[in-house]
């Protein structure tokens, strides 16, 4: 009886018998089929290098991405800073902004013809900023005012008490402005606006606005804070806003938490100087101080020398009133 001998089981690459990663039949030459499936696999790109080419490419998008979002609020930044923060809060009457060159506060000064200028910065004679705001301001004609703020502080009831007397009564139109004109410029424009007849909560709270660079929290949080203390107690008397409202809760009822100048031992800063240029040329200057200045501060705070005031064409050159005549 003739005996047939079968061919061994053919090993693929997988090392099964009769096994082949196509899935064809194992030829009877061994070594061709093994080198044919050995270099097959190598022309293409293994499963595992797409999987990292999609992933970098994944992330890239998403970083180009996250940067497009990142430089809208940069620019918008950068475009408000170097526009000086300009913003209106009563058209031909009241303006706002951060600090202006000296130049571009004079061309505000004419071009919306400002009779004020209010500083909540504070007099700081020894700083150039301040000396060429008033150099600028008085040259124009305009009044400067400064009543010094600081954003992380409440205002104390003397201080509210100063800026409802000088909205009241200082010359329109007027700028107001702090450094960044964002949080001690926002407070007083909220309050500014909320003055007027008509004004609702809510435009209080525009002033408040990322527009302006403003942001709810650290000083910002204290700054716009007020007018939430405000909001409470009309929510708990069941009231609506109204100028008459606002001028009674800050004059009977506001109370400033800690901290702020109220809880101070004495006061050193004024409450406000004002400077006006008069028609002589001269430069009056009147100073109001708190109910308990310290009193080494009066008599040693710094005046702004006549050589560093503005000096007018013509034969009326501008001067600071004597020391003690204001």
């Amino acid at each position: 009886m003739s005996r047939t001998t079968e061919p061994p089981p053919f090993e693929g690459i997988t090392g099964q018998s009769g096994r082949h990663h196509g899935g064809s039949q194992p030829s009877s030459t061994p070594a061709i089929e093994t080198t044919a499936s050995t270099t097959a696999p190598d022309q293409e790109t293994p499963p595992p290098l797409r999987n990292l080419s999609r992933r970098r490419r994944s992330t890239r998008r998403a970083l180009l991405i996250a940067l497009a979002v990142l430089a809208i609020p940069a620019s918008l930044v950068a475009y408000r800073r170097l526009s000086g923060n300009l913003g209106t809060i009563t058209p031909g009457r009241l303006y706002r902004s951060a600090q202006l060159s000296p130049d571009s506060l004079r061309r505000l000064i004419h071009s919306h013809r400002l009779r004020t200028v209010l500083n909540l910065r504070g007099p700081n004679p020894s700083q150039p900023w301040y000396t060429a705001e008033i150099q600028a301001t008085l040259a124009a004609g305009a009044i400067h005012i400064d009543i010094p703020l600081a954003s992380d502080q409440w205002l104390s009831r003397e201080q509210a008490q100063t800026l409802l007397e000088t909205l009241d009564q200082m010359q329109l139109p007027a700028l107001i402005h702090c450094e960044f004109g964002a949080e001690r410029t926002g407070l007083v424009a909220a309050m500014a606006r909320l003055l007027q007849p008509g004004s609702s909560l809510q435009d209080g709270y525009d002033q408040f606005s990322l527009r302006y660079l403003f942001v709810p929290i650290q000083d910002g949080r204290v700054m716009i804070g007020h007018l939430d203390r405000y909001a409470a107690w009309l929510a708990d008397h069941g009231q609506h806003h109204s100028p008459t409202r606002l001028r009674s809760w800050l004059l009977h009822h506001y109370r400033p938490p800690a901290p702020s100048r109220e809880h101070w031992p004495c006061n050193p800063y004024p409450r406000k100087v004002t400077l006006t240029p008069k028609p002589d040329g001269t430069i009056e200057r009147l100073e109001h101080w708190s109910s308990n200045p310290c009193p080494q501060t009066i008599a040693t705070t710094p005046r702004p020398s006549a050589t560093n005031l503005p000096r007018r064409s013509g034969p009326n050159q501008p001067q600071l009133s004597p020391p003690g005549s204001t």
